[in-house]
């Protein structure tokens, strides 16, 4: 009957009728076969798919790679043990073989017994390796993780490991300090004799046992500085006992040896210390009733030095407080081992201080107290600070009880600890209903997750939310109705816990007020809105624009977003002279009742507008509110009524007079009598007419005289061939009443003069 096993086999050979005998010989034997094959190539990838305990390996196998390259890719990407099969034992394919470092060999023909002989060795060198490889990889991480130094050799002392904590005291790194020998890499001397330890190996290697240094080591480093060590060299020992290297440790005692220093002047400046603590210290011994004190109990007595004893003692402390003493040492427990208490004194001068008495009890072998040490100090000032903390903690449940606002404290579970008037006015719970419970009972169940996330958040970082940082919820009252609330959430720890406190407004008064606001002012935005006249609303103090109507990007050019942002000067809409001029009228006035102002459009036109700006509130802010409305054209229209009375004024309207107005290329008047002077229809009536009409001798003449640029003139006389051919003489008065940048308007009085030249 096979013996049942559970080692799973991988078995890769190129010969079939092999192949099946070798596997059922397996199966025979108990072994699980987890797959075959007759390549290299896919016996590499069987083995990662199926992990098998050992692969059989036939060396000569069918594909590009034979048994022996496809054994080193296993071995060095799985690590599983290879048995080699072969019927060549020719000495190049062992050498190649050998270098794969195999569990086995097995030559065919081969038997079960052989075969079962040769998997169950490899299988068990196979285990203790890896149990070895985890002893090895165990004892370097510990090593690797101590503070110690340690630096080992072989038996010529070259050295064969140096950890971390080695590196970094010598200077050198572990690449480099293996197989040097180790008096080049560490050099520990005596610190009185100079002797170096490294010279140490062979006497250690010979003694077969350790070397500790009788005095103070030190480590010289690569510079010259010098680091106070302790230092052992032992043997490393074989299973036989027999050294077969040495193991250096050594750490840098440095903080010891200032440790020693400091406990020297320590317990020189003990006594000093006292002194400057107001802490002193007494023996009291009750089988000789004898008290010992040191002069700084005196100074807390606040009476000079006399003879010492308990009754003494006694005398200082204030009547009420003396049964307090005299329980101390007298009906001591059997347990008790230590004794600490606060007590009253009355000095001399009538003063009163508190002092604080820390005492331990010494007994003898049948358990009986027979002395006590302790020590006294003087802790007035701290218990001042106390009551006044009391006063202060009063003073805190006075004020959180006058607040309007809840105030509700709770631990890290969410349990109700601290629970105001105001709290209980909101949400309907006394203190004693509430402290206690959950913080959910005033919270729906839909705010749960995100008030427990800001807990969690200082939980993990110890940061709570900013005080600033308001949350809205809904709240939930003790008769299940739910309202609006406002709440800041801080957080302390105490003793390693987390605590919270959350600030809690109910909002619905507010709500409502700022719904009527909203209302309102939603319609005072689609009145703005609407408005005819061109209009912006600017921020305070820096001006800038935060809203303009529709007639004002009508009348502007600009679109919302070309503004918004900048204030008016930047836009371009004014220039900074009136801007300056326009702030310091509203910082005096308080308001522009009506002002006129030249503005300029996205085009570049120039325009001039009524303006009137006023203050007002926007949820809370103080805005600017300003109209603009533009009267360009009605100024314009004025100009040109004014300018029309002032040519009528001049010239008197004699029939025999024609008046043309022109602008720019646009003839806006021609009088019927100019029509009649050039013989033209009205359609054919042009700006150039003057010009197109000249007498060819006279037009540069002309064209100088009408030129705009070049002012009024007049009268000037010249000849003209009208339509029909004729010739007539002409006398033009031009009058340039309108220029600007972009357009002249010229009044041309003519009257024909041919009849009286004739004359």
């Amino acid at each position: 009957m096979a013996i049942e096993v559970k080692e799973r086999i991988l078995v890769v050979e190129d010969e079939a009728i092999v192949l099946l005998d070798l596997k059922n010989r397996l199966n025979t034997l108990g072994y699980v076969i987890v797959g075959s094959s007759s390549y290299g190539e896919e016996a590499i990838k069987k083995a990662d798919e199926t992990r098998p305990d050992i692969v059989l390996m036939d060396i000569g196998l069918k594909g590009k790679i034979d048994g022996v390259e496809a054994a080193d890719q296993i071995k060095k990407t799985l690590n599983i043990p290879i048995i080699y099969l072969t019927a060549n034992s020719d000495f190049n394919t062992l050498q190649r073989a050998k270098v794969t470092e195999p569990f086995g060999y097995i030559l065919k023909p081969f038997d079960e017994r052989e075969l079962r002989t040769t998997i169950e060795m490899a299988l068990y060198k196979h285990k203790l390796d890896i149990k070895l490889n985890e002893n090895r990889r165990w004892m370097e991480t510990t090593l690797n993780s101590i503070a110690d130094s340690v630096i080992t050799t072989d038996v010529s002392a070259h050295i064969t490991f140096i950890n971390p904590a080695a590196e970094a005291m010598t200077g050198w790194k572990s690449a480099d300090a293996m197989n040097k020998d180790i008096s080049e890499v560490l050099n520990i001397v005596e610190e009185d004799t100079r002797t170096r330890i490294a010279g140490q190996v062979q006497s250690v290697l010979e003694r077969n046992s350790p070397y500790t240094s009788s005095g103070h080591t030190v480590l010289v480093c690569c510079n010259g500085a010098e680091v106070p060590v302790d230092s052992t060299v032992s043997p490393i020992k074989d299973v036989n006992g027999k050294a077969i290297g040495v193991a250096f440790v050594f750490r840098d005692v440095s903080d010891k040896r200032k440790a020693e220093k400091a406990l020297r002047e320590s317990e020189a400046n003990l006594a000093r210390a006292q002194e400057i603590a107001h802490i002193g210290d007494w023996e009291l011994d009750l089988k000789n009733n004898t008290m010992r004190w040191s002069s700084e109990v005196w100074h807390i007595l606040g009476v000079k030095g006399v003879e010492t004893s308990l009754e003494l003692f006694i005398q200082y402390v204030l009547p009420e407080d003396r049964d307090l003493i005299m329980k101390q040492y007298q009906a001591i427990p059997n347990d008790r081992k230590f004794s600490s208490f606060d007590f009253r004194i009355a000095r001399p001068d009538g003063t009163i201080r508190y002092v604080h008495d820390e005492a331990e009890y010494f007994r003898n072998e049948s358990g009986e107290v027979i002395k006590l040490f302790g020590t006294m100090q003087d802790i007035t000032d701290r218990k001042l600070a106390e009551e006044a903390l009391k006063v202060s903690e009063e003073r805190f449940f006075n004020v959180t009880n006058s607040t309007l606002d809840a105030i509700v404290s709770i631990n890290e579970t969410s349990t109700i600890i601290f629970w105001n008037k105001a709290a209980e006015r909101i949400f309907g719970y006394s203190k004693y209903e509430a402290i206690g419970k959950p913080f959910w009972i005033i919270l729906p169940a839909e705010f749960h997750s995100q008030f427990s996330r800001s807990m969690e958040v200082y939980n993990a970082s110890g940061k709570s939310l900013p005080r600033d940082a308001i949350m809205q919820y809904n709240g939930l009252k003790k008769d299940g109705s739910t309202f609006p609330i406002e709440m800041s959430l801080s957080g302390w720890k105490e003793k390693g816990k987390s605590f919270f406190t959350a600030i809690i407004r109910d909002i619905t008064e507010r709500l409502r007020a700022e719904e009527v606001v909203r209302k309102s002012e939603d319609r005072f935005s689609s009145s703005f809105r609407v408005f005819p006249a061109p209009s912006l609303i600017t921020n305070l103090p820096d001006g800038r624009i935060i809203e303009v109507n529709d007639s004002f990007i009508k009348t502007t050019g600009y679109s919302r977003d070309e503004v918004i942002g900048k204030t008016s000067v930047e836009v371009g809409l004014i220039n900074a002279t009136v801007g300056a001029e326009l702030t310091t009228e509203m910082q005096s006035r308080g308001s522009i009742g009506s002002r006129v102002i030249e503005f300029r459009k996205k085009s570049g036109e120039q325009c001039l507008g009524l303006l009137a700006s006023n203050y007002m509130d926007i949820e809370g802010g103080q805005y600017l509110i300003t109209n603009v409305i533009d009267i360009t054209e009605i100024r314009r229209a004025e100009r040109e009524r004014a300018e029309a009375e002032e040519i009528y004024r001049n010239f008197s309207g004699d029939r025999k007079d024609a008046l043309t107005i022109i602008e720019g290329e646009n003839v806006k008047y021609a009088s019927p009598g100019a029509l009649d002077i050039f013989g033209i229809r009205p359609d054919e009536m042009t700006h150039d007419v003057h010009i197109a009409l000249a007498a060819p001798e006279e037009k540069e003449r002309v064209r100088e005289i009408t030129d705009p640029g070049n002012g009024n003139s007049g009268p000037v006389e010249y000849w003209i061939v009208r339509k029909d051919g004729s010739r007539r003489k002409i006398r033009n008065h031009h009058l340039v009443i309108s220029k600007d940048e972009k357009s002249v308007r010229k009044y041309i009085i003519t009257r024909d003069v041919t009849d009286e030249r004739r004359i």
